[in-house]
């Protein structure tokens, strides 16, 4: 081989690898990056839920995710840019979790009551993120964005539309309100799971989720034939 043909082999060859090089590099630097801002993420949950959001200080959660100051700006703008997207990843996957519950339930009650136990062991998994939403819930100066709002939305709508299903199964009272009850339960379940884990009762969670299921859903539910189509003469009339 000529020693023309020699240089440009060699020369590729030096390209190929400086080029591979090069995307080697540059997805290790990448994925540096996807895990301080998961670092990020998970301290900011964890000192927002033990501390409240304001409480705490960029500085905080900085050295408890043990990265710079500068690294926390490179992924959010502000403290309150991160909990808005920690808010909005969060009540995202107890929507998600919400929606695979009531997959092939053949009616609302089966729905309700896997919902219910969903809710609950996202909770328990969960426990820092609970606080933190509980204690944004309360929060006058609260952190919503929009999208927040949105995913909010979408989780008692979910549980809105099982309890109107259950009104046309005969189910559910008639003259419960759906609108009002998903927010109830929403909220019973909140605040009941994350009870379960801070005070450590002895329940199983069977039991518990049996025993949070027929508190919710004690007066909306349809106990014997007298109850269907019935109105409490208290009630409003719509």
């Amino acid at each position: 081989m000529a020693v023309a043909g020699v240089v440009k082999v060699l020369r590729e060859a030096v390209e190929t690898a400086v080029a591979s090089a090069a995307s080697v590099s540059l997805t290790a630097i990448a994925n540096d990056q996807r895990s301080k801002k998961q670092r990020l993420v998970d301290a900011a949950i964890e000192v927002f839920g033990s501390k409240g959001y304001g409480s705490t200080t960029v500085d905080e959660i900085a050295t408890v995710a043990h990265v710079s100051k500068g690294i926390f700006f490179y992924h959010f703008k502000t403290k309150a840019d991160l909990a808005a997207f920690i808010l909005e990843d969060g009540i995202a996957s107890f929507a998600k979790n919400l929606e695979k519950a009531t997959v092939d339930k053949l009616s609302a009650i089966d729905a309700l009551q896997e919902m219910t136990r969903a809710f609950a062991q996202t909770v328990v998994d969960n426990p820092s993120f609970t606080r933190f939403l509980i204690a944004e819930l309360w929060r006058e100066d609260r952190v919503w964005s929009v999208e927040v709002q949105g995913a909010m939305k979408r989780m008692t709508e979910l549980i809105k539309g099982q309890l109107e299903r259950g009104q046309r199964e005969g189910s559910i009272r008639e003259d419960s309100d759906p609108q009002f009850s998903s927010m109830a339960i929403f909220g019973i379940c909140l605040t009941s799971a994350l009870n379960l884990i801070t005070y450590h009762h002895g329940d199983s969670m069977d039991a518990f989720i049996t025993h949070l299921f027929s508190f919710a859903s004690h007066g909306i539910v349809v106990h014997d034939a007298s109850e269907i189509g019935h109105v409490d003469p208290r009630s409003p009339q719509r």
